[in-house]
C-alpha cells in the first residue's frame, strides 16, 4: 500500500518566528551604532557585562537623559524588556534606574511607560539587571522608542545587553497571521510513496491514503496536521504565499 510522507520545518519555522523576535539592533553595544544620545556623551568602554564593549553614559543634565533607540511596536501586542546597568557614581545616595518606553500614536497623542525599574541603586551594586514587560494599547502607533533614564543629573552609568522581544503570537511580523491563514486554507500537495519509496500520485486525491492520526485535509477551516506522530512527517511542499 502506498504511504505518504511530508516535511514540516518550513511551516513550523513560520510559526516560530512570531515569538521571541528581537526588536533592538546592537543591543550588546559592540559599537555606538543605532543608539541616540541626545545632549549627552556616549562612548564605548571595556567595562562591560558581556561581549567586548558596553556603553558609558556621561554629561547628563536631566534625569530622563540616557541612550535610546526606536523600535517597531505593534498595537495590542506584548513585549518583554531586559537590560544591564551599573552606576559609576551615585551622589552618595540610592538612585532610581529605569527602562522607559515612549509611544507616539497616529492621533498625535503619546504615552510614557516605565517598563523596568530598580530603586536604591548604588555603585557598590555593580551590574543591575532590569527586566519587565509591557503591552501596547490597541490603537494605531506612529513610532516607539526605548531608553535608559532615572539617575540624578551628573550621575554617570554604563549599560549593556539590552533586549526587547515580542511575546505576542504575531509580534514578529504584521503579516504572519495572514500568511498562516492563507496556508491553512489553501490546498496542500504532498508527494506519496509506496513501501519502496517510489513516488506515487500527489495528494490531495482519493488514492493517497492518510497516515493514522494525521489526516491530510485542505480547504477553508480544515486541519493540516494532527497528533499523534506529526514529528514523523517529512517533505511538505508549501504553496506560494
Amino acid at each position: 500500500m502506498a504511504k505518504w510522507t511530508a516535511r514540516v520545518p518550513w511551516l513550523l519555522g513560520l510559526l516560530a518566528v512570531s515569538l521571541g523576535a528581537e526588536l533592538l539592533t546592537n543591543g550588546g553595544f559592540e559599537s555606538t551604532s543605532n543608539w541616540d544620545c541626545w545632549g549627552i556623551q556616549c562612548t564605548l568602554t571595556d567595562n562591560k557585562h558581556s561581549g567586548q564593549h558596553a556603553l558609558e553614559v556621561t554629561g547628563r543634565e536631566q534625569t530622563w537623559q540616557g541612550p535610546s533607540q526606536t523600535i517597531e511596536v505593534q498595537q495590542g501586542h506584548s513585549y518583554t524588556v531586559s537590560g544591564y546597568i551599573r552606576l559609576l557614581n551615585d551622589d552618595n545616595q540610592g538612585q532610581t534606574v529605569q527602562l522607559e518606553v515612549n509611544l507616539k500614536f497616529e492621533d498625535n497623542t503619546d504615552d510614557y511607560a516605565t517598563v523596568a525599574e530598580h530603586t536604591g541603586a548604588r555603585v557598590s551594586d555593580g551590574w543591575i539587571h532590569l527586566t519587565g514587560k509591557f503591552s501596547a494599547p490597541d490603537k494605531a502607533i506612529k513610532s516607539a522608542r526605548i531608553y535608559y533614564q532615572g539617575p540624578a543629573p551628573a550621575v554617570n552609568f554604563v549599560v549593556d545587553e539590552t533586549s526587547v522581544q515580542s511575546t505576542s503570537p504575531s509580534g514578529a511580523s504584521p503579516n504572519v497571521d495572514d500568511a498562516i491563514n492563507r496556508l491553512r486554507k489553501s490546498d496542500m500537495h504532498f508527494p506519496c510513496y509506496d513501501s519502496r519509496r517510489r513516488r506515487q500520485e500527489t495528494s490531495p486525491n482519493p488514492h493517497c491514503p492518510e497516515k493514522e492520526g494525521i489526516p491530510i485535509r485542505h480547504g477553508s477551516g480544515r486541519t493540516l496536521l494532527q497528533q499523534p506522530g506529526y514529528d514523523e512527517i517529512q517533505g511538505l511542499h508549501s504553496p506560494a504565499l
